[in-house]
């Protein structure tokens, strides 16, 4: 990853991506890290760190001025929605259980059906999903109070029932609701964000 991300700095490249293995998130952040996707991948990162070392890694990572991107509603989706509801959106081709679905093209059917059955497959059958997803919020929260910057995105294309648009109104609920941002916080990471983020990066090349 450090090579990789001299290399973008050199070319001047903005670097996003899931969190990196064999480096904190703060060396990762100073080595150009722009954005960190999936509160998931942070908080895998964290491993089992105490608050304390988890406040101070994010304070790290909002001096190098890199955002997350925390995706709670594919957490939602993926991982915390029964296998049978998703099946059932799958089958609802009326859009009579979900509105939404009569919405959803052949094929990003065809991709949910794939991911499902890749999930089914891959899946730990350990895993406690609900704790995981608690983890991941309080880490968003430690974050937020750090002052990291975020992004909001949804990972679309992948969870079954991740709709464009809809899903992105779902995960600006959910950071409000979960992630302890404010409205007017969550609304800002969503439109003056990126705008500030890409168009800068765009500008100095």
């Amino acid at each position: 990853f450090l090579a990789l991300a001299a290399a973008a700095q050199q070319r001047g490249m903005r670097l996003a991506g899931h969190a990196p293995k064999g480096i904190t998130l703060g060396e990762a952040a100073a080595a150009g890290l722009g954005s960190v996707e999936h509160a998931e991948t942070v908080t895998l990162a964290l491993d089992s760190a105490a608050d304390p070392e988890r406040l101070a890694m994010f304070r790290a990572v909002a001096k190098a001025g890199t955002f997350i991107t925390p995706t709670l509603i594919t957490e939602i989706t993926l991982w915390l929605t029964p296998d049978s509801v998703a099946r059932a959106i799958l089958a609802d081709s009326n859009g009579t259980r979900d509105p939404w679905r009569r919405y959803a093209s052949r094929r990003a059917l065809g991709v949910w059906e794939h991911v499902l059955a890749l999930n089914k497959q891959g899946a730990d059958p350990d895993a406690n999903w609900k704790a995981l997803y608690r983890r991941q919020v309080a880490d968003v929260r430690l974050a937020h109070q750090a002052g990291v910057a975020f992004l909001v995105g949804t990972d679309l294309g992948s969870p079954v029932g991740l709709y464009p648009g809809a899903s992105l109104h779902e995960e600006l609920a959910l950071l409000v609701r979960d992630g302890g941002l404010t409205p007017a916080e969550a609304l800002r990471a969503a439109t003056m964000a990126p705008v500030g983020r890409y168009v800068s990066s765009f500008r100095t090349r």
